[in-house]
């Protein structure tokens, strides 16, 4: 939330001077006290605000910085407790309802609050951007602080060289007065010298009676490596000048670690997402990613190679075990995960599966120029999930077939145009397959696959002449009906036949697979050619221009 303006909140012009400021800051303390507001929870956040926006128009070096620059002018100085990058310590404000009340009503019972001896400064914020490469490896930098000096014209006493500060007549230099009234005694602060024991006849010219200068300080300073975001670091007496002859307070460097174009961090880890290519993602292989500093020479600009495994979908992560951040002061270091993006899924695993990267994939494609390719298997989806996946077709490219090989699939193409053309109350048609012995699906997608094509070359639907349960291979079957028949034995890859047979003659036409990469080459295929295609739904027999 923004802040107000100083003088809003004290319901003052800008021209007010010094004594209706102080009243208007009386007034708007009385009416904000929490103790008057018991029961409002917004009443101690308006009293604070009341207070520091005194303490800056109360004091002039403050009041002409904030008259010029706004807010952003008291960067670095101290607006009370809490503000402008100052902590404690502010000359001006109050620390809390007592010191408020002990400047407009003085201390009851001879209190003494307010000291008049040396004063400490006031620590100072300053906040630095730093990139993540500094981070890493360690900087050493030079920053340039506003902050208050002691005025070297006056030596800090505020007199006009040659002069000094007299005591105060009225209070004796105590900068309290007293006064009794009867059985009470109350003690303020001296109206003559604003608590400070003493008057300045003659002013120094260069601090004009306030003992210090605002002026800007070249700082050299260490980051060490493996500082994160927020980190801060502390230098001693690097604050702002203390007031009669006090100690200087700290200086707090706060640390902000830039965003990188490539890596993001996560504690020691630094994460970067790689594209793939189709061919590496599904058939694994190595690839050079970059490293944010790969050794004590490095330039930021070396690579690391990266085993990528076969199969590897889009959020897949690679780890590379200590190439992260180092530990702050220690040997630690942190890992490199490498995520996997490609510009296309291949997924042959569960129905369920499949769906919710089909849903991820669409949700992707709102924010991509082109919809990712999802190439995905058809065996094991019930007809409530088949309905689901033309929905995601409208954000991705999706291409659904029960087998990728390009054999296959022409096999499937020529039986359409065979069923198409005989009889079906002449000709019966089963599809046969020989698989390994842990293959558990029966039939499986690539037997459905030729079923389908059978059926469709008749102009039926497969579920409605589809025959897996028949007594015997040779038991009754009814005119019309495509049958099927699994054989699962020792390491066969894969060996299918579609028989179209009549009274007469038959025909033969089969498949047999020797290489389990068939299937993985033709899904990439697939997917290199669903990138040309605009959003939709696909089979191979589209990928094959049948």
């Amino acid at each position: 939330m923004s802040k107000r303006c100083y003088y809003e909140v004290l319901e003052v012009e800008r021209t007010v001077d010094d004594g209706v400021l102080k009243s208007a800051f009386r007034k708007k303390a009385m009416e904000h006290h929490p103790d008057r507001n018991q029961g409002d929870p917004h009443a101690e956040a308006r009293f604070k605000e009341v207070n520091e926006a005194y303490s800056v128009l109360s004091d002039p070096q403050k009041r002409a910085a904030y008259d010029r620059y706004g807010h952003a002018g008291m960067n670095g100085q101290s607006a009370g407790p809490g503000g402008f990058g100052g902590f404690s310590g502010g000359a001006q404000g109050f620390s809390n309802v007592e010191d408020i009340f002990s400047e407009m009503f003085g201390d009851i019972f001879g209190q003494q609050r307010r000291p008049n001896g040396p004063q400490r400064g006031a620590d100072v914020r300053f906040d630095y951007e730093i990139s993540l490469e500094q981070a890493y490896k360690g900087a050493d930098i030079e920053i340039n602080v506003p902050t208050t000096m002691t005025c070297e014209v006056c030596n800090g006493s505020g007199a006009k060289p040659g002069t000094r500060p007299q005591t105060c007549q009225t209070c004796g230099g105590a900068g309290r007065v007293r006064a009794s009234n009867g059985f009470f005694a109350v003690e303020r602060t001296c109206p003559s010298c604003n608590g400070q024991g003493q008057t300045i006849k003659d002013a120094c010219s260069a601090c004009h009676g306030h003992g210090q200068v605002r002026q800007n300080k070249t700082l050299n300073v260490h980051i060490p490596a493996g500082v994160d975001d927020g980190a801060r670091i502390l230098l001693k007496g690097e604050g702002q000048a203390g007031a009669k002859g006090g100690p200087k307070g700290d200086l707090y460097i706060f640390l902000a670690v830039a965003e990188h174009d490539i890596f993001e961090r996560d504690g020691l880890d630094l994460h970067c997402t790689i594209p793939v290519p189709m061919e590496t993602a599904v058939l694994g292989g190595t690839m050079e990613v970059p490293c944010l500093m790969g050794g004590e020479n490095c330039d930021g600009q070396c690579k690391l190679e990266v085993n990528i495994p076969d199969g590897g979908q889009t959020g897949h992560e690679v780890k590379l075990k200590g190439r992260g951040m180092p530990g702050l002061n220690s040997r630690q270091k942190g890992d490199l995960p490498n995520l996997v993006k490609a510009d296309a899924v291949i997924d042959f695993s569960t129905p369920e599966a499949s769906l919710a990267l089909l849903e991820a994939c669409a949700n992707e494609g709102l924010s991509r120029p082109r919809p990712l390719v999802h190439v995905i298997g058809s065996t094991g989806f019930s007809d409530e999930q088949v309905a689901r996946i033309p929905h995601y077709a409208e954000r991705v490219v999706i291409i659904r077939s029960g087998n990728y090989s390009l054999g296959i699939n022409l096999l499937a193409g020529l039986l359409k145009q065979v069923t198409a053309r005989l009889a079906a109350e002449d000709w019966d048609v089963e599809i046969t397959e020989g698989h390994h012995r842990r293959k558990v699906d029966a039939p499986s997608g690539t037997a459905l696959l030729l079923g389908e094509a059978a059926a469709f070359g008749r102009g039926v639907r497969l579920n409605d002449v589809k025959v897996t349960a028949r007594d015997g291979i040779t038991g009754p079957r009814g005119v019309g009906d495509i049958g099927f028949s699994v054989i699962r034995a020792g390491g066969i890859v894969g060996e299918h036949s579609a028989i179209v047979a009549s009274e007469d003659e038959i025909i033969t036409l089969s498949h047999s697979a020797r290489d389990r990469t068939l299937f993985a080459r033709g899904a990439i295929e697939a997917a290199l050619w669903g990138r040309k295609q605009k959003a939709g739904l696909y089979d191979m027999q589209d990928v094959l221009g049948f």
